[in-house]
């Protein structure tokens, strides 16, 4: 993970059930009869097993998937041969569903939950406008599960706000010693003691953001309550060096040595490309740069590095910008002009498919 080893979270049996009143209100009272799950995020993430997969087989309803990275033409078409009505799309994917459902026949779902990361007020918006539902967050951390949540109907939608906490919880901004602050006054944002959802500690001598004081879970993140008891954390803090990529945090660093160590991989490059993707620029040792080359270096790449830290884009150079320190001058690769002149659009943007 980025910064180096993540600290491994212990999580009781109650997790799972301490965040289903949350994850129930993003999903409108899930379950109704009827209901179908499908999910874009990643099986393997903590975001899908707590906000999906558990929680539907927890009910006994079918999830549905497919294989592969999230597409999403082939998303919808899995919805509408399905009949998936329930969905937990992530915000990083959320923009891109609804911009291929407004190109294209879809199914119609019953409920959209998204998060934790926020929402904004124009892509609630492009939510409603293609599928008629609103996107319902859920927010919480790993270590305390999901702890508040917005549902469209019961109450007004304030983005990028994740609602309120969930029924049975309390969720407030309390100072460095565990004592809640008034309505407004930024501090750290904790749940009340004895939360179900609430982790056991890390793993061996791991440590992470979140601890406990005065009985309160720190969840590490800043933000602030309402008057009205609206929930608005502070957008995640990013590391030096690292970038947020599909919801998640990436040190580019890490790619590129990943990448460097194939062996037809002489030096490599990974960028941040506008879309929210990776884009790897690779100095091959002689090796031809084509389509399948990239497709193999993704494949490797995957073998040690998470979903989101693969390469969507891959373009082979002959050599790469260098500082005087010998560092990548990532500026000068995202001036580079794109290949028009690559005989297919697998060889300009391979892996762009998947």
């Amino acid at each position: 993970g980025p910064g180096g080893t993540p600290a491994g979270v212990i999580h009781a049996h109650r997790a799972m059930a301490g965040g289903l009143p949350a994850v129930e209100m993003s999903l409108s009272f899930f379950p109704q009869f009827g209901d179908i799950v499908w999910t874009s995020a990643d099986w393997m993430g903590a975001e899908a097993l707590f906000r999906a997969v558990l929680p539907a087989w927890h009910h006994g309803v079918p999830v549905v998937a497919r294989a592969g990275g999230f597409d999403p033409a082939a998303a919808l078409e899995l919805m509408s041969r399905h009949g998936v009505r329930t969905l937990y799309v992530p915000p990083a994917h959320l923009g891109a569903l609804a911009e291929a459902a407004s190109t294209r026949p879809h199914a119609m779902p019953r409920a959209i939950a998204t998060g934790p990361e926020p929402v904004d007020e124009a892509l609630h918006e492009r939510v409603i406008k293609v599928f008629g539902v609103h996107a319902n967050e859920a927010w919480g951390v790993l270590e305390s599960g999901a702890v508040s949540a917005n549902l469209a109907g019961l109450m007004e939608l304030r983005p990028p706000s994740p609602g309120r906490a969930a029924p049975g919880l309390s969720v407030e901004a309390v100072d460095e010693r565990g004592r809640p602050l008034r309505a407004g006054d930024r501090g750290v944002l904790a749940v009340s003691p004895n939360a179900p959802g609430s982790f056991l500690g890390y793993w061996g001598d791991g440590g992470g953001a979140a601890r406990r004081v005065n009985g309160w879970l720190l969840t590490g993140r800043g933000g602030f309550r309402d008057l009205d008891h609206y929930l608005w954390p502070d957008p995640p803090a990013v590391a030096d060096g690292a970038v947020r990529v599909r919801g998640g945090t990436v040190l580019p660093d890490e790619v590129e040595a990943a990448l460097a160590a194939h062996p037809d991989v002489a030096a490599a490059g990974v960028v941040e490309w506008p879309a929210g993707e990776l884009k790897a620029f690779v100095v091959s040792r002689g090796r031809p740069g084509e389509a399948a080359f990239a497709r193999e270096l993704q494949g490797w790449v995957s073998l040690t590095r998470s979903p989101m830290e693969v390469p969507s884009r891959v373009d082979f150079v002959e050599e790469l910008p260098l500082s005087m320190d010998g560092s990548v001058r990532r500026g000068d690769l995202l001036d580079r002009p794109i290949r028009v002149d690559a005989p297919s659009p697998d060889d300009r943007w391979p892996g762009k498919g998947r």
